[in-house]
Formats: structure tokens, C-alpha cells, sequence
């Protein structure tokens, strides 16, 4: 096994991972690589080829997230979370095209389904990997797999308690033991699926939070036909449950202003939309905070949906299907759901810089960025 990354490792981590070889009769060996910089992945591939005579496979794993809003967002932040997971996707491709590797496995996040509040790019980053590994699997390329994982309980990316508890009550959605997680692993790598997504926790809340975010719902109304005194109810009901999370009084919170400027993080975006969801029965992502952040906003998108987003379905989206340890609604497990190959098609030109330049903008063309990107 050759582990790479850009800097050099610890005496001790190498020493812990060489005692990790030597119980399954292995070797590991280590290799400098700039996944940020396409001759360092085509000249360290090469070596590492010519070094052990051949490589039979791909795994992954890079990945950064740098949450908040977009306009807290310059270009270089931008950048670095989506590099890693679009550039280094592609270059590491090309690099290892004329291998005929065995698999090539891109370790994606549920993130990238899902969504989360401040993590726009990283959840686009990671749809590009879902999209490009359908695409690649498509062409007929052997082993190509993107799997969505969720926070592992052992290692992987950190969050605190806090945060991993208002993910649990919103979704149903616990941190991953290592040994369920490696069992996915191996069976989202041997069925023939390019893209798969992985949750462990109580099973008929993860059913509920994967249907809520994958079915198509049709809209009720055009926004333009919703009647007024929908939205003054809606509003009137949305206020109140924010007064009460803001610990403000009703008549201090401006309709018209962002929710973001009362202080609150993500913990409190995440208690806001679970207490909105309970109190107006729809089931509203947290990142919904991104489109509509006033108060006025929300009122009118909530208005528009309420009629059917309420309406979320026990039974899985057709074209999509759903495995888990059992069948049990209330027990903990961990279900391996195959996303739909309908989706948006990866982009059809490799150079990636063309990509990065289409949702980036340079020094003093932030008006025309904004116009070209789209969430």
C-alpha cells in the first residue's frame, strides 16, 4: 500500500501503520503528493509505478470544508474545497488512465446529497465526484465507485459533541463505527453501482431524511399566485418559532432582514428548522437558511410548498433503492443507499481549470461571478 499526502508523516504514524502492515503481511510505503498541482500527481504517480512495477487501484480520500455563508467566501476559499475533491478527481484519473486499474474509489460525503448549512461548495465538490464516477462507470471504466460517507467515529473529519447531536436529531444520522463502515465499504465496491451513499443511525428517520432530500416534489403554487394571507399566516407562524429560539421578542425581529445577523450558528440553524418543522409539518433542510434568509423570505417559500412538502414517503424513490442490516424502522443500522443514475451529467471537458473558472471569479469581477454561479 502506498499512502500519499503533501507532507511528510510522523515518525510515529509510520511506525503505527508499518505495525498495521506486518499483521497482514503487507508493506506500506509513502509518497509526496501536491493533489492541488497536476505535475505533482502525474511525476509521484509515475514513480510510485515505476518503483513497485505496477498499481491495481484508487482510493481517494482528500477532502477540506470551510463553512459559511458565500459572501464570507473569497475566491482562494472557494478553491481549496473544491480542488481537492473536481481537480484532483480528474487529474487522478488521467493519471492512472493506462493502468486498467481494478477500482478507482472516490470516497465522496453524504454532504454531496444531502446538503448542509455553509457547505455549499463542499456539497458541489462532492456531487462532482458522485456525477464523474457515473460517467467513468458509464464509459465502461473498471471499479469506478463514488461512495458518500458520513462523520466516522474513528477518524475521518471532527466536528464537536454538539454538532454531531443537532445532526442526530435532524436526521436520525450517527457518526460511523469502523467496522460497519468497513463493511459498506467492501459491499459498495463489489456490487456494480457507481455511486452509493452510506448512513448508520435510526433507520426510519435516515429513510425519511434520504426520501425528503432524493423524491421529486411537485409545487403547489407558482410563487407569484400564493394568496397573502398564506404567506401573513406562514409568516406569523415561522416568527414565533424563532422568537422562541432567538429568545427575542417577536416584535425585535425585522421581516425583512437576515435571520444570520441574530448570532446564530450551526447548532442554532439546526434547532431552528427542527422546531419549524415540527410546528408547520414540512421537512426543511437547514441549508435553506442559504435561499431564503429573511424572515419575509422564508414566509413566501414555505407558503409556496406547504401543500406537499409535508408529504414525505415511507417507500424509497423509484429508480433508487435502499439496503440495511435489517428491516427493523426503529433499530440502529446502517443503510448503503444507491443514488440515481438520472442526474446532472458531469461536465464533458477535462480541463479543469475551465470548470474551476466558470464558478470562481478573478480579483475585481465578483458582480460577474455571482451572476454565474448557480446552487
Amino acid at each position: 500500500m502506498v499512502l500519499t499526502g503533501r507532507s511528510e508523516p510522523s515518525l510515529e504514524r509510520r511506525v503505527r501503520w508499518n505495525a498495521l502492515a506486518d499483521e497482514v503481511g503487507g508493506r506500506v510505503s509513502w509518497a509526496t503528493i501536491d493533489l492541488g498541482d497536476r505535475t505533482s500527481i502525474d511525476t509521484q504517480m509515475g514513480a510510485i509505478v515505476r518503483r513497485h512495477g505496477r498499481l491495481d487501484g484508487v482510493l481517494h480520500v482528500a477532502g477540506t470544508t470551510v463553512d459559511g455563508s458565500l459572501d464570507t467566501k473569497d475566491t482562494s476559499t472557494l478553491a481549496n474545497v473544491l480542488s481537492p475533491k473536481v481537480a484532483a478527481t480528474v487529474w487522478l484519473d488521467e493519471a492512472t488512465r493506462s493502468l486498467d486499474l481494478d477500482f478507482f474509489v472516490a470516497f465522496s460525503s453524504v454532504v454531496g446529497t444531502l446538503g448542509n448549512p455553509g457547505q455549499y461548495d463542499y456539497a458541489a465538490a462532492n456531487g462532482f465526484m458522485d456525477a464523474y464516477a457515473r460517467r467513468r462507470h458509464a464509459e465502461g471504466a473498471r471499479g469506478w465507485r463514488s461512495i458518500g460517507w458520513p462523520l466516522w467515529a474513528e477518524g475521518g473529519m471532527k466536528v464537536s459533541a454538539q454538532i454531531q447531536d443537532a445532526i442526530r436529531a435532524r436526521t436520525g444520522m450517527e457518526s460511523l463505527p469502523s467496522f460497519e463502515g468497513l463493511q459498506a465499504f467492501h459491499r459498495c465496491v463489489a456490487e456494480d453501482r457507481a455511486a452509493s451513499l452510506v448512513m448508520f443511525g435510526e433507520a426510519g428517520m435516515l429513510r425519511a431524511t434520504i426520501n425528503g432530500a432524493l423524491r421529486s416534489v411537485p409545487v403547489a403554487h407558482a410563487a407569484g399566485h400564493v394568496s397573502q394571507a398564506r404567506v401573513r399566516d406562514v409568516r406569523e407562524r415561522i416568527l414565533a418559532v424563532v422568537a422562541d429560539i432567538l429568545l427575542v421578542p417577536a416584535g425585535d425581529i425585522d421581516p425583512e432582514g437576515h435571520l444570520s445577523e441574530y448570532g446564530l450558528d450551526s447548532i442554532g440553524v439546526a434547532n431552528l428548522f427542527r422546531g419549524l418543522n415540527r410546528a408547520l409539518g414540512v421537512a426543511l433542510s437547514p441549508s435553506t437558511i442559504f435561499e431564503h434568509p429573511s424572515l419575509e423570505g422564508l414566509a413566501m417559500h414555505v407558503a409556496t410548498l406547504l401543500p406537499v412538502v409535508g408529504d414525505v414517503s415511507t417507500e424509497t424513490p423509484e429508480g433508487s433503492k435502499v439496503e440495511g442490516d435489517n428491516g427493523e424502522e426503529d433499530d440502529t443500522v446502517e443503510l448503503v443507499f444507491e443514488l440515481d443514475d438520472e442526474g446532472p451529467a458531469p461536465v464533458e471537458d477535462t480541463n479543469v481549470q475551465a470548470l474551476l473558472d466558470a464558478v470562481l471569479w478573478r480579483e475585481g469581477d465578483e458582480e460577474e461571478g455571482y451572476e454565474r454561479l448557480t446552487f
